[in-house]
């Protein structure tokens, strides 16, 4: 059984001392008289969830806004899950009756398959502008076993990517980088694609395989599995092995990471055979299960509950602040939910880094503006810029020597989107993702 953590080692800190609010939002079900649900993406600003929802003849895919849950595919008659969503909520892809679709302002479109023909495809996740899809494809004819292969849409136009046999599980906001797993010599391994280039990441020693669910929005954190056990991968560091739990439950599956790579969600078993509960890694504080922190420190009543996330989720908001999945309700039914635990203290970075650079920004969401913080640990030559998701630049902040320390800077309120912040200095690169609300 998992062990609860009563004493004030905390993942986040007291909310209730910042005087703050947290909440724990069952997410419903689809009209009707059927009962089940299960949350598998969030907008960046947390108001907008996706997934899937019991609705007469199947599942459904799902949009949930304001309270509501609505089906993206009424009377569908072979399933189908909404796995990804754009950071501003506008696009949603997944899978309805084997075929992988994209959604927009209420128009579902089907994505091709191969030249060769395939027997299924998903569609996983979507870049910020939403013309870059990543996910698998199952490939016909072929001699058994028939292999799924890693593939990405750009503008409706599908390419399967290198590395053989794999799934591409997720990409980053501005389309370049994806992450997902290859398999060579019988062997899975965690993988990497940058500008389609392939780059297997290995496998931890001691372990046969590995797997990649999520990837920061620089692309330079990438977290999953190895065999079982959750992993937290950089190119400086390598494969960083999460910690036990409270009570020396091993971490499972890392499906999501925070878009600063900050903050990890995944599974982990508790103890009892079969079942699996939802865990929270950061740095500072280590793993803690999911419920514990929403109760312990948020003073949240969840009795009954067991909280869950699904594979293929991509369930966590840029700063660690909202957290969505599935969940086993204490009258037994299945029910997507989600966690607002926001603001966090863990998404104000140090005064001043180890070495090099760092940056906040801060309201994240913003609308009338907001105050970019950026950190030094020794003088140097900076830019600082602002680009939207096509890549242009729309402000530039600073371009030129700065001191050590922190220096603020104010960006005007901009267009609704997803912008990126970046700080270039010598030798080093920081980079914060910002969305501004109509």
């Amino acid at each position: 059984m998992r062990t609860r953590l009563l004493a004030a080692v905390l993942l986040f800190g007291p909310l209730r001392a910042l005087g703050q609010e947290a909440s724990f939002t069952p997410l419903g079900d689809l009209p009707g008289a059927f009962v089940g649900s299960c949350a598998h993406g969030v907008s960046d600003d947390g108001l907008v969830v996706v997934g899937m929802g019991r609705a007469e003849l199947s599942y459904e895919p799902f949009r949930w806004e304001n309270g509501v849950m609505a089906s993206l595919r009424p009377g569908s008659e072979s399933g189908g899950v909404a796995y990804g969503i754009s950071p501003d909520g506008t696009v949603i892809v997944g899978s309805v009756e084997w075929e992988a679709f994209r959604w927009e302002g209420g128009a579902m479109a089907w994505l091709p398959d191969l030249p060769q023909g395939t027997l299924w495809r998903k569609a996983f996740d979507v870049s910020a502008d939403g013309s870059v899809v990543v996910g698998e494809a199952r490939v016909s004819p072929s001699p058994p076993p028939t292999p799924t292969v890693p593939v990405l849409w750009e503008n409706s136009t599908i390419v399967q990517l290198g590395g053989g046999r794999g799934v591409a599980e997720a990409v980053t906001p501005d389309g370049h980088v994806v992450v997902g797993w290859t398999e060579s010599a019988g062997q899975a391994q965690a993988a990497r694609w940058t500008g389609r280039v392939h780059e297997p990441l290995g496998v931890p020693p001691g372990f046969s395989s590995s797997y990649a669910y999520d990837v920061s929005d620089d692309g330079s954190v990438v977290v999953g599995s190895a065999g079982s056990h959750g992993f937290r991968w950089t190119a400086s560091g390598g494969f960083q092995l999460l910690p036990p739990l409270p009570g020396g439950e091993v971490p499972g599956p890392a499906h999501s990471v925070s878009g600063d790579g900050r903050v990890i969600v995944g599974n982990a078993r508790t103890g009892v055979p079969g079942v699996v509960e939802t865990f929270v890694w950061t740095a500072v504080r280590g793993s803690r299960w999911l419920q514990d922190v929403l109760e312990e420190d948020y003073g949240l009543d969840l009795a009954g509950w067991r909280l869950y996330q699904d594979y293929h989720s991509h369930g966590v908001t840029p700063g660690g602040t909202v957290v969505v999945g599935c969940g086993s309700s204490p009258q037994g039914e299945s029910v997507g939910w989600r966690a607002v635990m926001s603001p966090l203290p863990i998404t104000t970075e140090p005064e001043l880094p180890v070495v090099g650079l760092s940056l906040t920004v801060l309201p994240n969401p913003a609308r009338a503006g907001a105050t970019v913080r950026l950190a030094l640990s020794e003088p140097t030559s900076v830019r600082v810029a602002v680009y939207d998701a096509l890549g242009r630049a729309v402000a530039v902040l600073h371009d030129g020597p700065l001191g050590a320390g922190t220096h603020p800077f104010t960006v005007g309120a901009l267009p609704a989107g997803v912008y990126v912040v970046r700080a270039e200095g010598v030798g080093t690169v920081a980079t914060r993702r910002v969305v501004f609300l109509r």
